[in-house]
């Protein structure tokens, strides 16, 4: 629009002069004056204002976009025997389109649950970590990273606490939650403080097994109380 109203002010003006020449050369009868006065009248150049306004506007914004860095977005790390944990995870991805991982210990738990609550707690009192599937080591582009366990003794499995001691997540916001039969976060929270002392852990989400199937509300008030 720019270039485009000065073009046509150009030819309005450039018209305007050639009329009033016409018209004063003409009143003096002379063929060729006339010829002459239309030849001597001044053109404005094509070239030399277009060529002057430098694209200002164009150049900072480009630097702008080019400066700004990638908006950091959250994680959700999860193990889940039951599959409730899980549940709950994918409520949180809903709500917050945040990537999802899941964690898996390189050897499966047993599916009897006496069995492996026992393995649990044997697990927890000697503070065995589980070695783990392989998963990106860089967290970089995750500010918040949401933790789910199922509670096991009254604290995350220990395939998390692997996932948590591995890596490290200094200056990361952690949002823990857990599922559970009547141990809501149990020591949850000092424990994850513990594998992550220079991490700041927020109050955590404890959801029974038995009603995550409808505790997609719960999860989201509990996202809003974070903001």
């Amino acid at each position: 629009m720019l270039f485009e109203n000065y073009f046509s002010r150009r030819d309005f003006l450039a018209q305007t002069v050639l009329a009033s020449g016409g018209l004063l050369f003409c009143g003096c009868g002379s063929q060729g004056s006339a010829r002459e006065g239309a030849n001597s009248v001044p053109t404005v150049p094509v070239t030399e204002t277009p060529a002057a306004v430098p694209p200002k506007s164009e150049t900072a914004t480009e630097v702008a976009s080019s400066d700004t860095a990638p908006e950091a977005k959250p994680l959700i790390v999860y193990f889940s025997h039951s599959g409730n944990t899980r549940v709950i995870a994918e409520y949180i991805q809903k709500f917050t389109e945040a990537e999802l991982w899941e964690v898996k210990s390189v050897k499966p738990y047993p599916e009897d649950y006496n069995t492996v609550v026992e393995q649990a707690k044997k697990e927890i009192d000697a503070g065995f970590q589980p070695e783990i599937q392989p998963l990106p080591e860089n967290l970089s582009a995750y500010s918040t990273i949401f933790v789910g366990s199922p509670c096991w003794w009254g604290t995350v499995a220990p395939p998390i606490a692997t996932f948590l001691t591995g890596r490290n997540l200094s200056g990361k916001t952690i949002a823990p939650f857990m599922t559970h039969e009547g141990s809501f976060m149990g020591r949850t929270i000092a424990d994850i403080r513990k594998y992550c002392p220079q991490a700041n852990v927020l109050s955590g989400l404890p959801i029974r097994g038995g009603s995550v199937r409808s505790a997609s509300s719960d999860v989201e008030k509990w996202l809003a109380s974070l903001k």
